[in-house]
């Protein structure tokens, strides 16, 4: 939603649709590896209100997510740099989702590695299923456990969860969801301090799998600009993964629209990153959206 994501990259990134003519107009960047053109967002959207109808996909595979009902389109909202500068987010409130779940490409299926971030804005969220990003059933069903893994962010303690009363990162391996190293439905991890800080705050969640531990083999939560390490290691309970390669924003595996959350991007990595990778990762998006 905010910037280019390759140091090349020159086109699209998201599609607004206005609500007062139902008229859509391709958002792209300033220039190549730049950050998002508001002016012609702006200029688009005045006098009325946008949502989101296509995220686009930057890295060549056209893993791009669209949404065609314009009532379940998540609105475009704005927050604002501490240098004053406003960047556009895409906000769901419950029913409102982005969806390709059968044209995509490289995405990992099977038990693949995989690394995902996404970064979510702190006062955007509620305790209902699910809030997620990521790697999806092909299907919109409960194809088991292990046939999804993503990245989810809100307030549910309906599987495990993490110390207080949230919100929190976890990671959503379908009929379940995962606060690091808990494996028992209703379990608490201690260790998994909740993200709730005052002001409109910038929160990266980052989990990566090699595709075997049934919970991450390494995660990070990390609050602006602070850096909460939270775990490293293998978790506690092991299963080879079943991903399927489907790809959603704001929806659960089996279609659960009732989570609510903000976006500013997301990736999605065949791999398992390095430590090293993961502290440049967060540096980089610090010197983003920090200024």
């Amino acid at each position: 939603m905010t910037r280019a994501l390759y140091s090349v990259y020159s086109a699209k990134l998201f599609q607004a649709r206005r609500a007062s003519d139902g008229k859509t107009q391709d958002i792209g960047v300033t220039a190549a590896g730049g950050s998002v053109d508001m002016a012609t967002l702006n200029t688009f959207c005045s006098e009325t209100t946008c949502s989101v109808s296509l995220l686009y996909d930057q890295s060549g595979n056209a893993n791009d997510l669209p949404q065609a009902t314009p009532a379940n389109q998540p609105t475009i909202a704005y927050w604002s740099t501490s240098d004053g500068s406003k960047l556009p987010m895409a906000v769901t409130v419950s029913k409102q989702w982005l969806r390709n779940r059968t044209a995509t490409k490289k995405i990992p299926t099977g038990s693949a590695s995989q690394t995902e971030y996404f970064i979510v804005h702190g006062n955007y969220f509620n305790s209902k299923c699910c809030y997620d990003y990521g790697n999806m059933e092909t299907t919109i069903h409960d194809d088991g456990a292990g046939t999804m893994s993503a990245l989810y962010f809100g307030s549910s303690t309906d599987w495990t969860k993490g110390a207080g009363t949230g919100p929190w990162g976890m990671t959503d391996y379908e009929n379940g969801l995962f606060a690091g190293a808990v494996k028992d439905p209703g379990g608490t991890n201690p260790n998994y301090p909740s993200l709730a800080y005052p002001g409109n705050n910038l929160i990266t969640v980052l989990t990566k799998s090699n595709g075997t531990h049934h919970g991450a083999q390494g995660w990070r939560r990390r609050h602006w600009p602070t850096q909460y390490l939270l775990e490293r290691g293998s978790a506690k309970r092991v299963q080879s993964l079943k991903q399927q390669g489907g790809l959603s924003l704001g929806e659960g595996g089996d279609g659960s629209n009732l989570g609510s959350g903000a976006f500013s991007e997301g990736v999605v990595i065949a791999a398992v990153t390095s430590d090293a990778t993961d502290d440049l990762i967060q540096a980089n998006l610090v010197s983003v959206y920090g200024r």
